[in-house]
């Protein structure tokens, strides 16, 4: 739960930074949210199957892309959404990854039990 918080608040962090991507209301950020971690948990390793000789070449470069792809389709699905072209979703993959980056390292500093811990001790 606490990682799809952290890719909402991603999500929204990549709005507010860059011009090239719009979200129009809270429900778009949610609806969006949701679009993109199913996208994350279904697509994303069938993607990177087949793009595994293309990743050791780039040394990882092509899971920038694919994730750039994906928060394209996001936009495109969700109303509300928009992502105006290649440059904002590369940056906007980037902004996510770094993001959601830190999130992971704040759940492992937390000793894995995530962020609900200050709920009864």
């Amino acid at each position: 739960m606490a990682r799809v918080l952290g890719a909402g608040l991603a999500l929204w962090l990549a709005d507010r930074i860059l011009t090239g991507i719009a979200i129009q209301s809270f429900e778009a950020l949610v609806v969006g949210t949701a679009v993109l971690a199913l996208a994350h948990a279904a697509v994303r390793p069938i993607l990177r199957f087949f793009t595994f000789p293309l990743t050791l070449l780039t040394l990882g470069g092509s899971l920038w892309v694919i994730n750039a792809g994906l928060l394209y389709a996001t936009g495109w699905l969700v109303p509300g959404m928009d992502v105006r072209g290649v440059l904002p979703a590369l940056g906007g993959a980037l902004v996510i990854s770094i993001a959601a980056g830190g999130t992971q390292l704040l759940l492992e500093a937390d000793g894995g039990s995530g962020l609900h811990r200050g709920c009864g001790g």
